[in-house]
């Protein structure tokens, strides 16, 4: 007889995002950007990514892989822009400061005087401090 599987775990998009799933989610998009950063497009054909593409890139690689990734998508993706838009940088250069949690991530991440060090230090400055058990 086959086993029995439980279902898999079901995604409360009302649980806030624990500090290791900010940590893992920043550090990973912190590395995709650090790889090669680009403007006014989400990847180019030499794999520069922007920071909206660096931080659903890694959702793929956060998400558990009993979990479907639309839910999965949903539930952590804005959530995650929306600690990024705590930081004053991001809403005074975005031309779109009163738009979507991610179109005013894309307007920070292409406005004119942002640079790769700006982005850098911004998801630095939001990667929560994890203590180590």
């Amino acid at each position: 007889p086959m086993p029995k599987t439980s279902p898999s775990p079901s995604i409360n998009p009302n649980k806030p995002l624990s500090p290791e799933e900010i940590r893992g989610a920043f550090t990973i998009a912190k590395a995709q950007v650090q790889r090669g950063w680009i403007k006014h497009r989400s990847e180019d054909p030499y794999g520069r990514v922007c920071l909206t593409r660096a931080m659903s890139n890694a959702m793929m690689v956060i998400r558990p892989k009993d979990q479907d990734f639309a839910d999965f998508f949903e539930s952590h993706y804005r959530p995650l822009c929306q600690i990024l838009l705590r930081d004053p940088i991001v809403k005074q250069r975005s031309p779109f400061p009163d738009f979507t949690p991610e179109a005013t991530i894309a307007g920070f991440n292409d406005h004119e005087e942002t640079t790769l060090q700006d982005v850098l230090s911004l998801l630095d400055r939001n990667i929560p401090v994890v203590p180590h058990v």
